[in-house]
């Protein structure tokens, strides 16, 4: 996935969602349904609202919500901004005034969302002169808005993946208007195979580790994944190849996550046994599925982002601003428990030489496999970070004592003594290591590194050797 900006990320204008998947699930809702700012401005409206009114979004982007008719809070928008903000006035009746001067009585209803430059209100607003069916087809519309508005509020919080889409899931079995029962669970594909169980709401005990991973075409939930389509279901039929001890009937809408196509996962909700099938929920459904892909697709972008900002684009390894942040939690660890740490400053030897003769392409691809190599010589739990150029850095964690500390120097600089083969060349390189150990060398990151540093151009004299800080220094 390539990287995007955050502004493209978000797909915001004036804080309102325009991603392409989102608007056509909008536009297709009845309804009129625009949202205001703080300061009265329509700042977005659904196709439905534009038609009945008469104008563009350009146009209606330049008028304010007095503008729009005879409506309950006169000139006084500031003092109802409040009022809603603060949980009061959410329903009140009012009159549309179109631009061809057509009058729409109307019952709206007002909502707070959050937004990237602040609160709006989201009005939708419901016309008097309806039957009680197209009450309730508006009343559904209203609901399905409100899901999607709140997916997306959801998507766009910091927090992990599994957390979003639990959170979402929630959203999704919250709806009155839709006759589920209060239980549901969203997959997501992995590795084009498989769908790996991350949210759930009220499943059996025992349906949690039969639907841990679901093979594509397995049971309801793998057959939506494979047919890319909606699976229904108003009893327990044998395509429902899971079943347990005691399990009550129920019925399915197994629905799949498409993103141009790709399949990005499946929500299952669960039904009473006998429920009908209807396009009005199959239509809210695929609404669903749509802004839960835009949410994945924004997460993905986000921890991606988030990945790359803390990780040097080359190797991979932590940069500089995540290496300090590993190390300054690795001396609250070992402050907390008594604990010692080594910091390891790392230059390589005869890099210039590789970098200027065979080319940087040549240097760059050396690089790489020597982060390898830096990886192979330490513990998962031990930071190996890459600070620019041909200076990389470790954090060994518990590593306390100069004797410790030295055997893991002698393994770097015999593992990058080796010769590397890179691009068809044959490089010889080496390492000079400084060494700096808390609390003897200092107590906060700064000064460790510092003395590391130092240390390691005391080494850099007789090369592929190590040092200690105001110690001796070491031939490998």
């Amino acid at each position: 996935m390539q990287s995007s900006s955050s502004g493209d990320i978000a797909g915001m204008k004036h804080g309102v969602p325009r991603d392409r998947i989102y608007r056509a699930s909008l536009d297709a809702l009845g309804g009129l349904a625009f949202w205001v700012d703080a300061n009265g401005r329509i700042v977005d409206s659904n196709a439905n609202f534009r038609e009945v009114m008469g104008y563009s979004q350009d146009v209606l982007s330049f008028k304010d919500i007095g503008e729009l008719g005879e409506l309950p809070f006169g000139a006084d928008w500031p003092d109802f901004w409040n009022k809603v903000l603060w949980g009061t006035a959410q329903r009140l009746e009012g009159v549309l005034k179109s631009s061809s001067g057509r009058r729409i009585a109307v019952q709206m209803t007002f909502r707070t969302i959050e937004s990237a430059q602040g609160p709006l209100l989201f009005v939708f607003a419901t016309p008097l002169d309806v039957s009680d069916e197209e009450h309730a087809d508006l009343v559904h519309v209203y609901e399905t808005q409100r899901i999607l508005d709140e997916i997306l509020h959801v998507s766009l919080q910091p927090i992990c993946m599994e957390e979003m889409l639990d959170r979402a899931l929630d959203v999704i079995l919250s709806s009155p208007s839709f006759a589920l029962l209060r239980k549901g669970a969203i997959f997501l594909a992995k590795g084009g195979e498989t769908l790996s169980l991350v949210a759930q709401r009220g499943l059996h005990p025992a349906l949690l580790s039969l639907c841990s991973t679901v093979r594509f075409g397995q049971c309801l939930c793998g057959l939506a994944a494979r047919e890319h389509k909606v699976i229904f279901t108003d009893h327990v039929d044998e395509r429902h190849e899971t079943v347990y001890d005691g399990m009550t009937p129920h019925g399915h809408y197994c629905v799949p996550i498409l993103s141009h196509g790709e399949l990005l996962g499946v929500f299952n909700t669960y039904v009473p046994e006998g429920y009908e099938r209807s396009a009005r929920d199959e239509t809210m459904l695929g609404m669903v599925s749509n802004v839960l892909a835009l949410a994945i697709c924004v997460r993905r972008s986000l921890d991606e982002l988030e990945y790359m900002a803390h990780r040097d684009a080359l190797t991979h390894l932590p940069n500089r601003m995540l290496f300090y942040d590993r190390l300054e939690q690795a001396i609250v660890h070992a402050k907390r428990n008594h604990l010692g740490l080594s910091v390891f400053f790392i230059d390589l030897d005869r890099f210039k030489q590789v970098n200027d003769g065979l080319g940087h392409e040549t240097g760059d691809a050396l690089l790489v496999q020597v982060a390898k190599r830096l990886l192979c010589c330490v513990r998962e739990s031990d930071t190996v970070a890459r600070l620019g150029g041909d200076e990389f850095t470790m954090v060994l964690a518990g590593v306390a004592n100069r004797e410790s500390a030295g055997k893991v120097a002698r393994k770097v600089i015999q593992a990058l003594k080796r010769p590397f083969t890179v691009l068809g060349h044959q490089c010889r390189i080496g390492a000079s290591i400084g060494i700096a150990v808390f609390p003897d060398d200092g107590s906060g990151p700064e000064a460790l590194v510092r003395h590391a540093d130092q240390a390691m151009y005391e080494a850099k004299k007789q090369r592929q050797a190590y040092a200690f800080y105001q110690g001796e220094v070491f031939q490998a």
